[in-house]
């Protein structure tokens, strides 16, 4: 069983594995009418993360969207759950599985069909800017 009581202690475990590969990670990243769990940014790229704790199908489902902004998408689960799936590669339409315990590991590399759109790429892209001004700010 895994040891995350909530999906935002997975999503912080994450956060810390990419930040240590050199990302600047932000959580609850709004976009449309919801939020993306987990934004991470490194040079040109964008990484967006659904976390769950249990239901890889809702974390697919809310991660299709996600597909509009970045580069790269995931659905994250802990190990214990993710080792247990057999990702359903041709509905996934390019989104990835990365198992989450004591490291980061992706299962299924994300390889989208389509690429981000560039306005709503941009819209992410300043909403994270500006979270990162007010965080500058704060301290």
């Amino acid at each position: 069983m895994s040891g995350f009581k909530t999906e935002r202690e997975c999503a912080q475990h994450l956060g810390d594995s990419l930040e240590g590969l050199g990302f600047k990670v932000l959580y609850e990243v709004p976009f449309y009418s919801g939020n993306a769990d987990l934004v991470a940014i490194r040079a040109d790229t964008i990484l967006a993360v659904e976390v769950k704790l249990r239901d890889h199908r809702r974390g697919l489902s809310q991660a299709l969207k996600h597909l509009l902004f970045a580069d790269r998408v995931y659905v994250a689960l802990p190990t214990d759950r993710a080792m247990g799936i057999t990702w359903p590669k041709e509905k996934a339409f390019g989104v990835g599985l990365i198992a989450v315990g004591p490291g980061a590991e992706i299962l299924v590399e994300s390889d989208p069909d389509v690429p981000p759109s560039q306005q709503q790429r941009g819209r992410v892209l300043a909403a994270c800017r500006e979270r990162w001004r007010r965080q500058l700010c704060l301290t």
